[in-house]
């Protein structure tokens, strides 16, 4: 059983993380905002919170777990819900904060710990009015990729088709990633050529 290091340090006791933390790359603080909400979008606030330091707190053994014992500390109850969010080293309210609310969360959390022993972490009772929180926050257009036929020296027909499949779209915070396929076209009369360069400029 793992006995918690962390301890939650009083108002007027003065604490050095730098000198405490020396030779301990795994060791950081938490600076904690509890008891308040996030204003809504684009003016992103917190406001009517408390903040306290959680100090000792180790990475290796940190987890949303932990921060629920933290929280009980404070004599929060959990359950109710409580949303976790991260403020990511020198980021803003507007595209730095982050969700901190399973393994994957974890991870990208702990990857700023060696380098900043303070940490903010925000809470939200109930409800979060974030949209970065577990989902997409608003689906951007589908991926259309269009393929031409191939087109024949010899054929006068100048209906030439093209097929168009459309691919609904990943989360916004995945990149999306199309895999062209070379087109091959050869063409000897100045006209189908045209059309043929119209066709490749769309499939592009």
């Amino acid at each position: 059983m793992n006995i918690p290091m962390w301890n939650i340090r009083l108002l007027d006791k003065p604490f050095n993380a730098k000198v405490a933390y020396d030779g301990h790359p795994t060791l950081f603080t938490i600076k904690l905002y509890h008891g308040g909400e996030f204003t809504k979008f684009p003016d992103v606030q917190y406001i009517d919170g408390s903040v306290n330091y959680v100090d000792m707190v180790d990475i290796d053994t940190f987890s949303v777990h932990e921060l629920d014992a933290i929280m009980k500390g404070f004599r929060y109850g959990v359950p109710p819900v409580i949303y976790y969010h991260f403020l990511m080293p020198g980021g803003d309210f507007h595209f730095g904060l982050k969700p901190l609310g399973n393994d994957d969360n974890l991870r990208t959390f702990a990857q700023y710990v060696c380098d900043h022993k303070i940490m903010r972490v925000y809470t939200k009772h109930g409800e979060t009015k974030l949209l970065t929180y577990f989902m997409n926050p608003k689906p951007v257009k589908k991926v259309t990729i269009v393929q031409m036929d191939e087109i024949d020296e010899n054929d006068d027909n100048e209906n030439h088709t093209a097929e168009v499949q459309e691919f609904p779209s990943p989360p916004r915070s995945s990149p999306v990633e199309v895999e062209v396929q070379p087109l091959h076209v050869e063409v000897h009369d100045r006209q189908k050529e045209l059309i043929a360069n119209d066709f490749m400029e769309v499939a592009t």
